[in-house]
């Protein structure tokens, strides 16, 4: 399954590398995803979500997405600091920014276009 976790062992920085997913696969990643937040209790956590190989996500991923940012606000507002999205592919990243005008983010975050400037943002 295209799903990749990594604790980088830098405070509790994660790197999530997202692909192009069926249906199944994006459920599975929402509620891998749900288990890194809700795991960390004494400190908040930071996140590379790299999306750099991401072409395409379908209309009925796009909505199960938004809707689970509206339910992970609080969780969100919690235990997540920051975070930054690697984005290569233009339309995805017009994606993202049409979800995060519906759905603001509740912790800074920055769209970037390369690992090296995501490391930059995050720490």
């Amino acid at each position: 399954m295209p799903f990749i976790i990594n604790n980088e062992n830098i405070d509790t920085l994660y790197k999530i590398e997202i692909y192009n997913y069926s249906d199944i696969e994006f459920s599975e990643f929402i509620k891998n995803y749900k288990k890194i937040i809700q795991s960390e209790k004494k400190k908040k956590i930071k996140i590379i979500f790299d999306a750099s190989k991401l072409t395409t996500i379908t209309i009925k991923q796009i909505t199960k997405l938004s809707l689970f940012l509206l339910n992970m606000k609080n969780l969100h507002k919690k235990n997540l600091e920051k975070f930054t999205i690697i984005v290569e592919n233009n339309l995805i990243k017009e994606i993202i920014d049409i979800v995060f005008k519906i759905i603001p983010p509740v912790c800074p975050y920055k769209i970037v276009k390369n690992i090296e400037d995501a490391y930059n943002y995050i720490l």
